[in-house]
């Protein structure tokens, strides 16, 4: 069998909860993000799994180390989420009332602009694609 890799999203955040954009800022599991990483952890006990990378967020490091207590983590910071600029923390509806104009041109097209002090879309799917070909072809 050839080896496989498997992308896991962090557990949940009060951020995420709350549906906010939340990328660059760091905030670490809730309760119930907790729980989803213990249930996975069960899941995961069937596979063999090799080596494990996550980035440097409080989140990400959170979920990995439940996920997988025994195996040894990598962190990679080039696999952050993208940063969301001036609606980082922001809610939708945040969003449209203290940058409408920008949010809905964001929305609109946001491979071909980023949100004022965020990452390029281009630039977060490189940096993302290019950590994801080292981890490969390691």
């Amino acid at each position: 069998m050839s080896p496989r890799l498997v992308l896991i999203r962090h557990g949940e955040t009060d951020a995420n909860a709350r549906q906010l954009y939340v990328g660059s800022t760091d905030p670490e599991l809730n309760r119930r993000g907790v729980r989803q990483a213990a249930a996975l952890r069960r899941t995961m006990r069937r596979h063999k799994i090799h080596h494990v990378y996550a980035s440097d967020r409080r989140r990400a490091l959170q979920s990995a180390r439940l996920i997988f207590p025994e195996h040894t983590l990598a962190v990679r910071t080039a696999l952050r989420e993208i940063h969301f600029g001036v609606i980082e923390g922001l809610s939708h509806r945040q969003c449209l009332v203290k940058h409408r104009r920008v949010y809905k041109e964001w929305l609109a097209s946001s491979f071909r602009r980023p949100v004022p002090g965020g990452e390029r879309m281009a630039d977060f799917r490189k940096r993302v694609l290019r950590s994801l070909g080292r981890l490969l072809s390691l």
